[in-house]
């Protein structure tokens, strides 16, 4: 998203706050130097690469301060591109499956920098697990088939094509998005 912008890794890494300093004593714990080397990531063991994901997921997603939420968007992004898109997903599992907005909407934000298909994924994930878990107000017909509606995601717009009416499609989008992390675009097909 063009709109929604993130400091790098570096740049946090020079301050003194002790948010700072515990994110670099955190990392550095699972394996030395790992805070200034996250791309080394993919060569550490299974358990301890699982370590660095939950925990800079936990930083970007579940915090409430922005420092922490910054440090672990900075540390997500700083590690090696392929290799996060293969393993986020399961990573992100359990927040996918959270009935905590915030947590849901932070990781869309910081997955939205990463992969348009993968943020589709999420979307439509979180939409399947809402409806269960919640029994959302969507309208049944929708919810039945939105796995199959097409969704893209094209600069800092999320696109949804649909037989159905804007105002339902602009309903699942909102509730899962929030209006101010994107802007809608439904596009109604006959």
């Amino acid at each position: 998203m063009r709109d929604l912008s993130f400091r790098s890794l570096d740049t946090l890494l020079q301050g003194s706050h002790p948010y700072v300093k515990r994110f670099k004593q955190d990392l550095d714990s699972i394996h030395e130097n790992l805070a200034t080397h996250l791309d080394q990531t993919p060569t550490l063991n299974s358990t301890a690469q699982s370590a660095v994901l939950e925990y800079l997921l936990s930083l970007a997603c579940q915090t409430q301060n922005i420092l922490n939420i910054e440090l672990g968007r900075a540390g997500l992004l700083a590690l090696p591109r392929e290799w996060l898109i293969t393993h986020l997903e399961s990573a992100a599992g359990p927040l996918l499956e959270s009935n905590d907005e915030w947590e849901y909407r932070r990781l869309l934000e910081v997955t939205w920098k990463l992969n348009s298909q993968l943020v589709r994924r999420f979307v439509l994930r979180g939409i399947k697990y809402k409806q269960r878990s919640c029994g959302e107000s969507i309208q049944p017909e929708v919810t039945r088939t939105f796995h199959q509606i097409p969704v893209t995601v094209q600069s800092n717009r999320l696109n949804i094509t649909s037989r159905f009416s804007t105002g339902n499609v602009m309903q699942i989008g909102k509730l899962f998005l929030g209006a101010h992390l994107v802007r809608l675009q439904a596009v109604q097909v006959n």
